[in-house]
């Protein structure tokens, strides 16, 4: 399941009658009931940022296709990770239905609080020590090294991208 956005940005924009709006959000239901997986999950959380951003021809419809994709979600839970609740959230927020899915919404966020407390945990573990990253791929640990050093400052970040069979290596 692929929805373009542009093209949904385009039609959104240009205004629809409602019966259209209503329409086309229904088509949208209905290839999410059937295709829905974790894998299509990025498209339709893109498709609710651009019903987020446009203007919207029915409240109750969008909000309709919000509550079945989290009915979904909740079959998901433990296949989502944490940026995908966190834009789940922020779209559950920017369209003020919080007090509607209390019970989905707090057990996300308690999960990703929870999860963001450890990742702090973990850098200030790393604090003050040195770190050596071994890749084949040195454009991925610059940005490693660029995260760290932000996060935990002092820290000595030393990249390696030696080849096989050098007496380094062989320490």
């Amino acid at each position: 399941m692929s929805i373009k956005t542009p093209f949904a940005i385009a039609l959104f924009t240009l205004g629809l009658t409602k019966t259209k709006y209503t329409d086309l959000l229904g088509y949208v239901l209905e290839l999410w009931q059937r295709f829905a997986s974790p894998k299509t999950l990025d498209s339709m959380l893109d498709f609710f940022d651009v019903l987020v951003f446009c203007p919207c021809a029915s409240l109750e419809t969008r909000s309709q296709l919000l509550f079945a994709l989290s009915e979904l979600l909740w079959g998901f839970s433990r296949r989502i990770d944490e940026a995908q609740w966190r834009i789940f959230r922020s779209i559950v927020k920017d369209l003020k239905l919080e007090e509607s899915l209390a019970d989905l919404f707090g057990e996300a966020v308690t999960s990703i609080e929870q999860n963001l407390a450890d990742e702090s945990k973990i850098f200030q573990k790393l604090t003050g020590k040195s770190v050596l990253i071994y890749t084949l791929t040195e454009s991925a640990a610059l940005r490693v090294k660029t995260i760290l050093e932000a996060a935990c400052q002092p820290i000595t970040v030393v990249i390696s991208d030696d080849r096989g069979g050098n007496d380094r290596l062989s320490q």
